[in-house]
């Protein structure tokens, strides 16, 4: 389960400071105060981590791929009055959460990266460091968009390069294993862990799609509304059905 959440720069947030989660987490707060960008955070590292572009840092969202969160470039997402810290800077976003396993035997961890704008508009990574203890690793990007990399109980970089570059956020390059050696087994366990965590978010916000003037039912009885609400009027239609023909059968 995650166990805290923390943004700088990101959308109406320019720090949200070290925010606890809990199996139960309610947040409350005035239209526009930021509670929807606390969710789509997370969304959009979950549809980065399940994409199939190994070379898209950061998955803004495209409606007609289906993504669940859709926030333009990365200057729509980057907050407009945003400050630097310590770790990031103001033209930077930061994202970071804590992970506790689930089952037993799995560790938890720490992810926290940061982005700036790239070519077209785009989230390029320029830090990344995840997991903890043996179980992890960092990775900044320094000139010529060469990446360093150290192993996270290691204090000196085992190298530096361009092909050391994760891959959509989460997982290393073949070469950065490579250049690891026999520390990388530990070290690749973290990125499955990861994509298994991200992967348990389910989303069940409000129906945002706009309003059709005419609905057509396929007879289809979903499970779910999908994350924007595309599956809300089969539901709503086949919750119907189903209430009917439920008080049919009772005659």
């Amino acid at each position: 389960m995650l166990t805290h959440l923390k943004l700088n720069n990101f959308k109406i947030w320019r720090s949200t400071g070290q925010m606890p989660l809990a199996p139960l987490t309610l947040l409350f707060g005035t239209n526009s105060s930021g509670k929807s960008s606390l969710i789509q955070s997370l969304l959009l590292l979950r549809q980065t981590v399940n994409g199939q572009d190994a070379n898209l840092d950061l998955n803004l969202g495209n409606a007609d791929a289906g993504d669940s969160v859709t926030l333009g470039q990365f200057r729509d997402v980057l907050c407009r009055y945003g400050v630097a810290t310590e770790a990031v800077k103001a033209r930077q976003i930061g994202i970071e959460f804590g992970w506790r396993g689930g089952e037993a035997g799995q560790s938890g961890g720490v992810f926290s990266a940061r982005y700036e704008q790239g070519h077209g508009g785009s989230a390029d990574l320029v830090y990344l460091r995840i997991g903890q203890g043996r179980l992890g690793f960092t990775a900044q990007r320094g000139s010529h968009a060469a990446y360093r990399l150290w192993a996270a109980d290691v204090r000196r970089a085992v190298g530096q390069s361009p092909n050391f570059k994760p891959q959509r956020s989460f997982t290393f390059s073949d070469a950065a294993a490579e250049a690891l050696g026999t520390r990388a087994a530990p070290v690749l366990s973290v990125g499955p862990a990861l994509l298994a965590e991200l992967s348990r978010i389910i989303y069940l916000g409000p129906v945002r799609r706009l309003a059709q003037r005419d609905y057509l039912w396929s007879g289809h009885f979903p499970g779910s509304i999908g994350d924007d609400g595309g599956r809300a009027v089969d539901a709503l239609i086949a919750s119907g059905v189903a209430k009917k023909e439920a008080r049919r059968r009772g005659r």
